[in-house]
């Protein structure tokens, strides 16, 4: 869909821009800001609601960048407009592996399982499954396991008990 919005980047900077988020972007030559600034590119096409994006979006999430340039593609995803045209069962199956993995940072992990609920639209029982697999386990943070209980108990009309989650972790969750 080249030069279908006015705000989105030329090819040649989205390959720039990949290749950056591909290397993690290494402090050698990122230069101050640089995060920020890819934070606010990626940002603006994904204000597009653009679904031709989305294999792009995965590959961030799922690459060595920062977790805010993660967080923000995860936000783009979920701004995909036509969701039935572009999300995948396998997209949800990834999502789910990512939301699942001991090493996935907690604040990208939380995006996670809220990122499930846009899958939900598509694929309800498969999204369902990956809630209940987050919920289950124990070794992961209270609060995505709380986001993945309330999202049963309010989509499936549930009424599973939500996981303590103390005022530090409240805290930790709001200033993230």
């Amino acid at each position: 869909k080249e030069g279908a919005y006015a705000f989105a980047l030329p090819p040649s900077d989205r390959e720039r821009l990949s290749e950056r988020l591909r290397a993690g972007l290494e402090t050698g030559g990122a230069g101050e800001g640089a995060e920020e600034d890819d934070k606010d590119r990626l940002a603006a096409i994904g204000a597009s609601g653009d679904g031709a994006y989305l294999s792009w979006y995965l590959e961030i999430v799922s690459g060595s960048g920062p977790v805010g340039l993660k967080r923000e593609a995860v936000k783009d995803i979920s701004n995909i407009k036509e969701k039935s045209q572009y999300f995948t069962g396998d997209q949800l199956e990834d999502i789910r592996i990512m939301a699942l993995a001991p090493e996935t940072d907690p604040a990208l992990r939380r995006d996670l399982v809220l990122l499930l609920g846009d899958y939900y639209l598509v694929f309800p029982e498969a999204a369902t499954a990956a809630w209940r697999a987050v919920a289950a386990d124990t070794s992961l943070d209270n609060i995505s396991r709380a986001f993945a209980t309330d999202s049963l108990n309010h989509l499936l009309k549930e009424d599973d008990p939500l996981p303590d989650v103390s005022e530090e972790e409240w805290a930790a969750y709001y200033s993230s």
